[in-house]
């Protein structure tokens, strides 16, 4: 028998429109039809990520739903789930929807003005800003072109629209094709930015910071993500089974390489660092330009040179000892400064 906590009691007595508590009958009939194998099919876990989401289960209870908020297609509505821990009841948990995994409930307090805080950001309406931004290297996506991406998180219940579709065109060089769109609940947006020609996916975030810091922590340790702790959960569950790097991580990750491969991943590094920042140029980009390789030398230079750091091209002049690269370096820096 499920024990309902005193403060669950009272939330329960409290009219509102966004919250429709379950019945003690109602919570007891889904208890014992509710099948933990079930969920674990619908989210496709297996391993020790099973583990982990039948661990969460086993003791958690559904109370009640609330609000809804229209999918891409607006004929699909996605209501929100309140869940009960019964090993620790002392607060409510989250679900933004029927199919979010156990691994991104979340926390929201025992009392109707913390709830509502804690799942405002879920059904805001669109946002002119957005005070946080993050990118990440999302993977190689050998043999898969960017529109079956674009259809594969179209079916995601936290894909809420595109933005801006990118030119189905391809690019020649090394100039991406780009694909905008926003997360269901947080209104996040993302571009995404597809290098055709190495068949690699970065995307660029754009995001309200939210206050789910633990589970964010715990959900990038259970599946090895990156993800920044103040990230929405939806946009973290769009992103669900991509690998997520982010610039120091991927440093980090360069160093094991072999030669061969630290060029193709500097460029990928150089494409999420932040836009303009002479700071991560520094931290991250410079290092390579010990490297004893001519080519990631060159690939270095002409970083720096995107960057418009004349500084910089002359420090590495003064290091250089090849008179070609020499060369390379002093036109480089005469184009700068013409």
């Amino acid at each position: 028998m499920v024990t309902i906590p005193v403060w669950l009691e009272q939330l329960q007595q409290t009219p509102h429109k966004d919250f429709h508590w379950f019945s003690q009958e109602e919570i007891e009939n889904r208890q014992t039809h509710s099948s933990i194998d079930a969920h674990l099919q619908k989210w496709g876990l297996t391993g020790e990520t099973a583990d982990q989401a039948r661990s969460l289960l086993q003791h958690m209870v559904q109370v009640g739903e609330g609000f809804r908020v229209p999918g891409a297609n607006e004929s699909i509505q996605h209501t929100v789930e309140y869940w009960l821990n019964q090993q620790d009841p002392s607060q409510l948990w989250a679900a933004l929807h029927y199919h979010t995994l156990p691994q991104l409930f979340f926390p929201v307090g025992n009392e109707l003005t913390a709830i509502t805080r804690a799942l405002a950001l879920y059904h805001a309406e669109e946002k002119g800003e957005y005070p946080a931004q993050c990118r990440l290297f999302v993977g190689l996506l050998e043999g898969l072109t960017l529109s079956e991406l674009e259809h594969m998180l179209l079916f995601r219940p936290a894909f809420g629209g595109f933005r801006v579709r990118g030119s189905t065109t391809p690019l020649r060089n090394n100039y991406p094709r780009i694909t905008e769109l926003w997360t269901t609940h947080s209104r996040s947006l993302l571009r995404l930015i597809w290098f055709e020609h190495i068949e690699t996916l970065l995307v660029h975030i754009e995001y309200q910071p939210v206050q789910q810091q633990q589970t964010i922590a715990s959900y990038n340790e259970a599946f090895g993500y990156h993800f920044p702790l103040n990230i929405p959960v939806d946009v973290a569950e769009l992103l669900h089974g991509f690998v997520n790097l982010n610039a120091e991580q991927l440093f980090n990750e360069m160093q094991e390489l072999p030669d061969e491969e630290v060029n193709f991943y500097l460029f990928i590094l150089a494409n999420i660092l932040p836009p303009s920042s002479t700071d991560a140029l520094t931290t991250y980009i410079l290092p390579f330009y010990l490297h004893p390789s001519r080519e990631i030398r060159e690939m270095v230079i002409e970083i720096v040179q995107e960057y418009r750091e004349p500084s910089i091209l002359r420090v590495l002049l003064q290091r250089e000892e090849d008179p070609d690269v020499q060369a390379i370096i002093q036109d480089a820096l005469q184009q700068m400064e013409a």
